[in-house]
């Protein structure tokens, strides 16, 4: 019975230790860990170099939470990108940058857009910038005691305690937010840690074609008098692109016609995935509403705002962190003419929209640069500046757009000669290239880098390829003499007539003709390369070219006749086709022998298909 007794109280014992066993683990404190996450990372621009990241969030839970009144332990929380990070900087010095780390999402009182204020109303609703000196945030929080996200507590925005913390770069590729008080949360509630307005140079990611996708990755760390666990501590914050596609549609005209219909050639600009063209800030689907400083405030943290600019907030207008996350402009594109004929004038739209978006015309440098500030909204046509070798530029910025659509323009580039027509230009081709902009001048050093506020951002690589524009051709007759000899006793006489003077309000032209002849000499020798193409005097409108093959020739039958004369190709048996360099023409050749004593015949040249001599298509005819 005594063995009975002991044995029943050993099983109360026990029992009584697993009952309380819950009540004791409850007590243990959970490891302070935090949970990175990217929420559908955007796709960025292959040509920019500073492409915004997706923003990151921790979520935090555990550890011991800092009892009221002493000091928050302080930690440094480094993100590291696999590629270089160009972030504005505001001291080359401190290397203090606009890259923020905001604590439980605050934002301001008066949010913007109301529309985007997050759920959690119990979030603060203010934020605090810390004023970070020497590159390392001098702002100690003292704890509230209240619980992380609750009225009162911690990162409140109130007056010593600071929710916006400015990130340093601290290498290449690497950001550190210095110094930074982060309390553990505990069991009871979380903490959030925002990281954003961090900056990507995207064109060093190798990316296929216009439909691969290669990752941004950002590595995650965090180092401090405490231990912090990250979970996901490589996220990818973006996925890399091309961001734009270009088109060229040309045109050929020739020097004596008027500028054929439509009288332009165009140049296309197209996304190659919808909000490749951003505007400066939002809002994009109006043109001019833009707030003071710059743009409208973009201060509700997580909200998407498909604009340049990052998180922006016009007040900060002074200390370390003034105007931080605004862009200089929109997303530009820029379009560079090269080698384009003397004597052609260019003219563009001066605004350009198709549907909700709208182009602006910018001025600017020959790269697509200029200082700070929203595009002006113009009407009419702006006249391209060509310099003496036929190059130029034009500049446009995306003043609306809408950021769910993929979206194009087109714009018509108009040229045009002397009296309307080209007759007086130079013949030859004139090339443009299309791309994003600014893109850098050829010397340009630290343009991948993150640099100060001088350089432009946005920015961009050249990525573009040169592509035919305008072409200016003469107007050319072509004729064919199928057989012309002087051999065995016989001789040809050849006539070609400038018929541009004519009472049908032709533009009278001139110029000369080139004889190209096929065929042998006597005793089947071969003709030289000076013999085969010879070139005549220009032959004015209304006057005739007359020649032999034993004597050569001249032009006549016309009063402003050239002087100079056309070598005779004496023995030679062939055929011959002259190119002749005005619009109209007609010719006849005559066979006989020397003397015309006993044989003669006479026939009209065939008149050639023109421009190009594409004899299969419409064949070899008698006359225009």
């Amino acid at each position: 019975m005594a063995d009975f007794r002991k044995c029943l109280l050993a099983f109360a014992a026990g029992a009584l230790v697993l009952a309380t066993a819950p009540a004791v683990s409850a007590q243990i404190t959970q490891p302070f860990s935090c949970t990175a996450s990217a929420a559908n990372p955007p796709l960025v621009r292959a040509e920019g170099v500073t492409e915004q990241v997706g923003d990151v969030v921790l979520v935090c839970t555990g550890g011991t939470p800092t009892p009221a009144g002493q000091t928050i332990p302080e930690s440094n929380l480094s993100v590291t990108l696999n590629t270089t990070i160009t972030d504005r900087i505001y001291s080359t010095t401190t290397g203090l940058s606009e890259a923020l780390l905001i604590v439980d999402d605050a934002f301001p009182k008066t949010p913007v857009p109301s529309t985007a204020v997050p759920s959690n109303s119990n979030a603060a609703t203010t934020q605090l910038v810390c004023p970070a000196t020497g590159g390392v945030a001098t702002c100690a929080i003292t704890s509230t005691g209240v619980a992380s996200g609750l009225p009162g507590g911690d990162y409140d925005g109130a007056t010593g305690h600071y929710n916006v913390f400015q990130g340093v770069v601290t290498g290449a590729n690497q950001i550190t937010f210095l110094g930074v008080p982060i309390d553990a949360p505990g069991t009871l509630t979380t903490l959030t840690l925002r990281i954003t307005n961090v900056r990507a140079n995207a064109s060093q990611i190798s990316v296929g074609s216009q439909f691969s996708l290669s990752p941004l990755q950002m590595f995650i760390a965090v180092n401090g008098s405490q231990t912090v666990t990250i979970n996901n501590p490589q996220p990818i914050v973006g996925y890399v692109t091309p961001g734009l596609v270009t088109k060229v549609t040309p045109l050929t005209v020739e020097t004596c016609l008027p500028a054929p219909s439509p009288g332009y050639f165009a140049v296309n600009f197209t996304e190659n995935f919808a909000s490749s063209f951003k505007t400066r800030t939002w809002p994009s689907m109006t043109v001019g509403s833009y707030a003071p400083n710059g743009g409208g405030a973009q201060n509700v943290p997580g909200f998407s705002y498909n604009s340049e600019s990052g998180m922006y907030d016009p007040s900060n207008t002074g200390g370390s962190y003034a105007m931080g996350g605004l862009a200089d402009h929109g997303t530009r594109l820029l379009v560079r003419f090269s080698g384009f004929p003397a004597g052609v004038s260019l003219q563009v739209p001066a605004q350009v929209t198709n549907g909700s978006l709208t182009l602006d015309y910018v001025a600017t440098d020959g790269y697509g640069n200029s200082p700070a500030g929203n595009p002006v909204a113009q009407t009419g046509n702006v006249a391209v500046s060509l310099d003496s070798t036929g190059s130029g530029w034009v500049t446009y910025e995306v003043a609306t757009d809408d950021p769910t659509a993929v979206e194009s323009a087109s714009i018509p580039v108009t040229p045009s000669g002397t009296s309307g027509n080209f007759l007086q230009a130079a013949l030859g081709t004139g090339s443009v290239k299309l791309s994003f902009a600014p893109i850098p001048a050829p010397g340009t050093t630290g343009w991948t880098i993150a640099e100060p506020a001088t350089w432009p951002l946005p920015r961009f690589v050249d990525t573009s390829v040169s592509a035919n524009a305008l072409t200016i051709v003469p107007c050319t007759c072509n004729l064919l003499f199928p057989f012309v000899t002087n051999q065995a006793g016989f001789d040809t006489g050849i006539a070609i007539a400038n018929t541009s003077l004519d009472p049908f309000g032709t533009v009278p032209q001139s110029g000369p003709i080139t004889i190209n002849y096929y065929g042998q000499l006597s005793g089947g020798t071969a003709l030289t390369a000076s013999q085969a193409t010879v070139t005549t005097p220009s032959v004015p409108a209304g006057c005739i070219l007359t020649m032999t093959l034993s004597g050569g020739g001249s032009v006549t039958n016309c009063a402003n006749a050239p002087s100079g004369t056309v070598a005779p190709l004496a023995g030679f048996q062939g055929y011959i086709i002259a190119q002749a360099n005005f619009q109209f023409c007609h010719g006849f050749a005559f066979i006989t022998d020397m003397g015309a004593h006993s044989l003669a015949e006479g026939y009209l040249g065939l008149v050639l298909d023109s421009p190009g001599n594409y004899r299969t298509g419409k064949g070899e005819n008698l006359g225009q």
